[in-house]
């Protein structure tokens, strides 16, 4: 059989069969428990009876005296109770010595077991349950006794429990009869409580309903719900959240590169136009094949970057990390920018040391951006300082260099993608905008984090990763949302 479709139903249906089992399961303990108690009420019945029959044997009547007499007496209490049976037998001979009742023969053929078991001394009584041949149910209550004479004889007192069976079988045929009508109106009920239930997962349907690529700005609203739901729903909403500053942010990164490309690409176009716009020596056309050539680098450049970007971005790199000695990446670095630097005359230095869970080429391409980006705009004569150590579980590299300061407003937006504080500074086309973008890349997938400061004539950049030993499964930060050293 094929589940129902929808959620409210399938819920209803289940609530109604668990409550009809609940209901058939109740009336039948409430029929257990209602033939006991009667059970139980019968036999306190007869207990009392028997007592007074006792009461009477012991005290007052002597049956071998005047045996009409006694029986008369004995007839007036029984009189007040219908279905009551009883036999009062010798017990040496076994013999009926008074019955009352047409079902006391019966009941002495009937529990002749029962009056096996009795005493001649014997105070407490026995009880049984049997029934006739024609399914008349009885209970018999049988006990040893000794009359005023001190003649000891065996009492048996049957009771008929006709009206108890037929008080049952009404209360079960009466259940039975209640179901058909009491199941739909469990299932009814069922039905709208579910409805009630998920009335809340309407608005994420509503809201999920609205959301599309064009438009992420919808939220659920979070107020007056279950306290199941509430969590849900925040974590939907910081979702969307995300999605949106995701959107927003490749719509931005997909202009800024169109527009990095472009620059290039249209000097290359006017250049040439212009060169094949008249014949032209071949100095002129070396000239210019040198200046498209340098505009092809940078492109180059630009595709390079975006690939690396796109290649940190992959959590399967994670797997082959190692450990990384971070002074002996800088070092390579430095070695590699010390021709550079000295033309500048520029000092590089490098001390302290540190190591890192994570990939060689990877951190020695931060470590390599950081450094070019100081020796870039470090004046003539200054120093560059890259330092390594470790703090609060982190290792750092943070390179300084002297020169202008930084104006604060500028700090927040250092490490965005094709950011630059002046575009019309020297080397701007150069400086494409994504080496401190990379850098945070980097940082982020090795669970650390990027910095920037500057003040007292000195600009700091660096990065932290994990230390190995505080490394584990899921430290990384995801690239789209900022710096905390940046807010």
């Amino acid at each position: 059989m094929t589940p129902p479709g929808r959620l409210s139903l399938r819920l209803a249906l289940l609530v109604g069969a668990l409550g009809a089992l609940l209901a058939l399961a109740l009336g039948a303990m409430a029929h257990w428990n209602l033939g006991r108690e009667l059970e139980a009420r019968e036999r306190e019945n007869l207990q009392l009876k028997l007592e007074q029959i006792r009461h009477s044997l012991e005290d007052d009547l002597d049956l071998r005296s005047d045996p009409a007499v006694q029986a008369h007496a004995l007839q007036d209490q029984l009189v007040a109770h219908s279905g009551l049976h009883l036999s009062i037998l010798d017990s040496r001979s076994g013999q009926p010595l008074m019955s009352f009742g047409d079902q006391a023969a019966a009941s002495v053929a009937a529990n002749r077991a029962l009056l096996a078991r009795l005493q001649a001394d014997a105070r407490q009584p026995v009880f049984q349950s049997w029934s006739t041949g024609n399914d008349q149910r009885l209970l018999s209550i049988g006990a040893s006794m000794r009359m005023k004479n001190g003649t000891p004889v065996q009492v048996l007192l049957s009771s008929e429990r006709n009206a108890d069976e037929r008080l049952l079988d009404g209360f079960l045929r009466a259940t039975l009869l209640a179901l058909p009508f009491l199941l739909p109106l469990i299932a009814l009920a069922a039905w709208w409580v579910v409805r009630a239930g998920l009335e809340p997962l309407n608005r994420f349907r509503r809201v999920a309903a609205q959301v599309s690529p064009q438009d992420l700005s919808y939220r659920i609203p979070e107020q007056n719900l279950p306290r199941e739901l509430d969590s849900l729903a925040r974590s939907f909403n910081h979702m969307l959240a995300r999605l949106e500053d995701g959107v927003r942010q490749l719509s931005q990164f997909s202009d800024d590169l169109a527009h990095e490309l472009r620059a290039p690409i249209c000097n290359l176009l006017v250049r040439n136009q212009v060169l094949l716009s008249q014949h032209r020596d071949s100095a002129a056309y070396r000239e210019a094949l040198e200046s498209n050539a340098e505009e092809l680098e940078r492109l180059s450049r630009i595709v390079t970057d975006m690939l690396f970007l796109v290649q940190v971005d992959n959590p399967a790199i994670q797997a082959q990390f190692g450990c990384v000695a971070l002074h002996e990446q800088a070092a390579k670095v430095i070695d590699l920018y010390e021709m550079v630097a000295e033309d500048k005359g520029v000092e590089l230095r490098l001390s302290g040391s540190g190591f890192a869970h994570g990939d060689n080429l990877m951190i020695q391409r931060a470590i390599s951006n950081l450094v070019s980006n100081a020796v870039r705009h470090t004046p003539q004569g200054g120093r560059i300082d890259v330092r390594i150590g470790e703090r609060a579980g982190h290792t750092e590299v943070r390179v300084s260099n002297d020169g202008p300061g930084i104006p604060p407003e500028y700090l927040p937006h250092l490490f965005e993608r094709f950011y630059r504080v002046d575009a019309a500074r020297s080397n701007s086309e150069a400086n494409h905008g994504l080496g401190l973008s990379i850098v945070k890349a980097v940082a982020s997938m090795h669970g650390g984090s990027v910095f920037v400061d500057s003040a007292d004539g000195w600009n700091t950049f660096g990065f932290t990763v994990l230390s190995p030993e505080r490394r584990g499964p899921g430290d990384r930060l995801p690239l789209g949302e900022g710096d905390p050293a940046l807010s």
